[in-house]
Protein backbone atom coordinates (compact mmCIF):
# COMPACT_ATOMS: atom_id res chain seq x y z
CA UNK A 1 0.00 0.00 0.00
CA UNK A 2 1.34 3.65 -1.05
CA UNK A 3 2.22 5.71 2.62
CA UNK A 4 2.45 9.40 2.44
CA UNK A 5 6.00 9.25 2.68
CA UNK A 6 6.25 8.56 -0.60
CA UNK A 7 4.28 11.51 -2.07
CA UNK A 8 5.63 14.46 -3.60
CA UNK A 9 4.23 17.84 -3.53
CA UNK A 10 1.61 17.10 -5.60
CA UNK A 11 0.31 14.57 -3.21
CA UNK A 12 0.94 11.34 -6.05
CA UNK A 13 4.22 9.05 -5.81
CA UNK A 14 7.20 10.62 -6.15
CA UNK A 15 9.73 9.24 -9.27
CA UNK A 16 12.29 8.09 -6.84
CA UNK A 17 9.79 5.72 -5.27
CA UNK A 18 9.11 3.90 -8.71
CA UNK A 19 12.83 3.67 -9.02
CA UNK A 20 13.27 2.22 -5.53
CA UNK A 21 10.44 -0.38 -5.80
CA UNK A 22 12.07 -1.56 -9.24
CA UNK A 23 15.15 -2.40 -7.65
CA UNK A 24 13.85 -3.86 -4.99
CA UNK A 25 11.95 -6.21 -7.26
CA UNK A 26 14.41 -6.86 -8.86
CA UNK A 27 16.87 -7.56 -5.70
CA UNK A 28 13.99 -9.89 -4.34
CA UNK A 29 13.77 -11.73 -7.36
CA UNK A 30 16.77 -12.16 -7.89
CA UNK A 31 17.32 -13.65 -4.72
CA UNK A 32 14.09 -15.63 -4.71
CA UNK A 33 15.96 -17.69 -7.60
CA UNK A 34 19.57 -17.83 -6.58
CA UNK A 35 20.80 -15.10 -8.60
CA UNK A 36 22.16 -12.64 -5.57
CA UNK A 37 24.03 -15.27 -4.05
CA UNK A 38 25.88 -16.61 -7.18
CA UNK A 39 26.80 -12.56 -8.48
CA UNK A 40 28.36 -12.60 -5.07
CA UNK A 41 30.09 -15.59 -4.47
CA UNK A 42 32.08 -14.02 -7.97
CA UNK A 43 32.32 -10.64 -6.20
CA UNK A 44 30.70 -8.92 -8.61
CA UNK A 45 27.07 -7.15 -8.18
CA UNK A 46 24.21 -5.38 -10.13
CA UNK A 47 23.77 -1.77 -11.46
CA UNK A 48 21.37 -0.17 -13.42
CA UNK A 49 22.83 1.16 -16.62
CA UNK A 50 19.45 2.63 -17.54
CA UNK A 51 15.64 2.51 -16.85
CA UNK A 52 12.61 4.15 -18.99
CA UNK A 53 8.95 4.96 -17.01
CA UNK A 54 5.86 5.56 -18.85
CA UNK A 55 3.60 6.50 -15.96
CA UNK A 56 0.04 5.49 -17.53
CA UNK A 57 -1.56 7.30 -14.32
CA UNK A 58 -0.28 8.73 -10.60
CA UNK A 59 -0.98 6.67 -7.88
CA UNK A 60 -1.65 8.13 -4.82
CA UNK A 61 -1.50 6.98 -0.62
CA UNK A 62 -3.43 4.36 -0.05
CA UNK A 63 -3.50 2.51 -3.42
CA UNK A 64 -2.25 -0.64 -3.28
CA UNK A 65 0.04 -1.56 -6.50
CA UNK A 66 1.91 -5.00 -7.75
CA UNK A 67 5.64 -5.29 -8.54
CA UNK A 68 6.36 -7.40 -11.39
CA UNK A 69 9.33 -8.57 -12.70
Amino acid sequence: MVLDNVLDENRHVNNVAYVQWMQDAAIAHATSVGGTAVTQAVGATRVARSHHIVYLRPAFAGDRLRLLT
